[in-house]
């Protein structure tokens, strides 16, 4: 038998050992090499000079010799502006691509010993850079899809009562059923809990074989209604493929839209005897909950789609090395320019607004413009 891909030697091409063996013009070199694919050109941000400009040593920066502008490995891009050594910037680059399930802020901020609002701000953007330079293109052949309630969990009453068999004869006269009444003593708290629950729609297309998900697209909704799904299948998924799903009424109208759609009653089963099942977004769901739980304890709605894109990346590049995946993030990071959302976070800037598909779609319209 074939050792698992997550055993092999092959994963462990660069790690903690290879960042403490560094020096610090060696980690700001290992960010210019994978910026500008050299370490003897560099290309000026204020004029686009490509030359070998004047290096100032003291401040790590080069000056244009056209242009005469100072500028750094970082400047333009995600990081402009850091304070952080270049050493602790790709450490906290390694810990990041390397948490299967992501890092909170206050992990990070331990395990390298800076602010919790500095790790929070540098997570923030690589959540940026995420949503906003994901590859999402055209799903086709057999497409999982599914909803996923996220956030507005219930609280418990303080005191738990014990039913009569009185009551539960009662209940089950009048309903048929004779299941606790859950949360009671905390409706008003549970109200406002609720406003805040939201639905993470996933899309993910399988290999040939059909085996596992080699793409995954996801957005955010209020609720998992028609008009979002359909909108949602409909600009990432290419008509004519097969489509599966749960028996929610969401997805009845596909096979009147172009797709093959195929259901399974999760209430019988979880796979049908023709081997129709989601389980591929159902899995995405129990790892995006794993990091709900495990890890941040709590999403808002307002980063729900921020979380959800990390997610999503995450499946997406688990077959990939360490380096690939950091070679990865920092060409998104290069393409993305500066942080739009976290640029003067602790100053007041917020974002403010959740993203939900309407929203993604502006954001990539206004990209592609």
């Amino acid at each position: 038998m074939t050792q698992h891909f997550l055993l092999s030697a092959a994963l462990r091409d660069f790690s903690l050992k290879d960042i403490l063996d560094m020096s610090e013009d060696d980690a700001m070199m290992f960010f210019a090499e994978h910026r500008w694919k050299s370490r003897d050109h560099q290309v000026c941000p204020q004029c686009g000079l490509i030359d070998n400009h004047y290096f100032r040593t003291k401040r790590r920066q080069w000056k244009c010799k056209s242009c005469e502008h100072c500028f750094s490995v970082t400047s333009g891009m995600v990081f402009d502006g850091h304070r952080l050594p270049y050493k602790l910037l790709l450490t906290a680059l390694l810990l990041f691509t390397s948490a299967a399930q992501g890092m909170s802020a206050l992990q990070m901020s331990r395990l390298l010993g800076i602010q919790a609002k500095s790790a929070a701000t540098f997570e923030g953007k690589l959540k940026e850079v995420l949503v906003k330079q994901a590859n999402r293109p055209l799903l086709k052949g057999i497409i999982h899809v599914d909803g996923g309630h996220f956030g507005g969990k219930p609280r418990r009453a303080r005191r738990r009562r014990k039913i009569t068999p009185e009551e539960v004869m009662a209940r089950i006269n009048q309903k048929g059923s004779a299941k606790r009444k859950r949360y009671q003593g905390c409706s008003q708290l549970n109200l406002k809990k609720k406003a805040n629950k939201r639905v993470t729609y996933v899309l993910r297309e399988l290999d040939a074989e059909g085996k596992k998900a080699v793409k995954t697209i996801v957005c955010v909704g209020k609720t998992e209604n028609e008009r979002d799904a359909l909108a949602f299948i409909h600009r990432y998924v290419e008509k004519g493929s097969t489509i599966m799903s749960d028996e929610n009424p969401a997805y009845s109208k596909l096979n009147t839209l172009g797709y093959t759609h195929m259901a399974v009653q999760h209430s019988i089963e979880y796979c049908r005897d023709d081997g129709v099942n989601e389980n591929q977004a159902e899995s995405f769901f129990s790892r995006l909950r794993r990091m709900e739980y495990g890890t941040t304890h709590r999403i808002t709605p307002t980063y729900l789609m921020d979380y959800s894109q990390e997610m999503a990346w995450r499946e997406d590049t688990r077959t990939m090395t360490t380096l690939e995946k950091i070679t990865e993030l920092l060409k998104m990071c290069n393409k993305n320019g500066l942080s739009e959302w976290w640029r003067g976070y602790w100053q007041g800037n917020r974002r403010g607004d959740e993203i939900l598909l309407n929203d993604l779609l502006k954001i990539e319209d206004s990209l592609r413009t």
